[in-house]
């Protein structure tokens, strides 16, 4: 998220970070802290916002040249996994009687990618959404077990 204090508009003004994922790690809070600091670091290089710029710039271009940088900006050799993290609300929220305890996004996948991931934050639980192309992750099931049992081992590191 770009949105500033001062911005008044209303939605969502997103952006993107692109960093590499330190799948080779075995320590899991080696892993964390690495993409905590590759992600802190692009954020104090206003990388996000450099991109939202040219977003907004794009925007004013005419629909053919719009099309075609969308195109090759998307591209898999660019970048083969999307990661999306949404606060939800952080109090808990009641319809009807019933507590919100889950929101699972599923994040778009853009042409010829196979995988991405919603995280939707909801009064402090993390709650992960995982959409695949399943001819190109036919095993997403793995996976999310996979993600379950990372996520246990850095409870565990956290000693909770």
């Amino acid at each position: 998220d770009v949105r500033t204090s001062a911005d008044a508009a209303e939605g969502n003004r997103i952006s993107f970070l692109f960093i590499a994922l330190p799948c080779d790690e075995p320590d899991p809070v080696a892993r964390l802290e690495a993409v905590g600091r590759a992600t802190a670091q692009r954020r104090r290089d206003g990388e996000a916002e450099d991109l939202d710029t040219a977003f907004r710039v794009l925007a004013l271009t005419p629909q053919p040249v719009q099309r075609a940088l969308a195109h090759a900006f998307a591209h898999p050799r660019l970048f083969n996994l999307t990661i999306s993290s949404v606060p939800g609300p952080a109090v808990p929220r009641y319809l009807r009687g019933c507590r919100l305890r889950e929101v699972h996004s599923a994040v778009p996948l853009g042409a010829r990618h196979g995988l991405s991931i919603g995280v939707v934050m909801v009064a402090g639980n993390a709650c992960f959404g995982i959409y695949a192309d399943p001819s190109t992750v036919p095993d997403a099931d793995v996976l999310a077990s996979d993600l379950e049992v990372a996520l246990d081992e850095l409870l565990e590191a956290a000693g909770a």
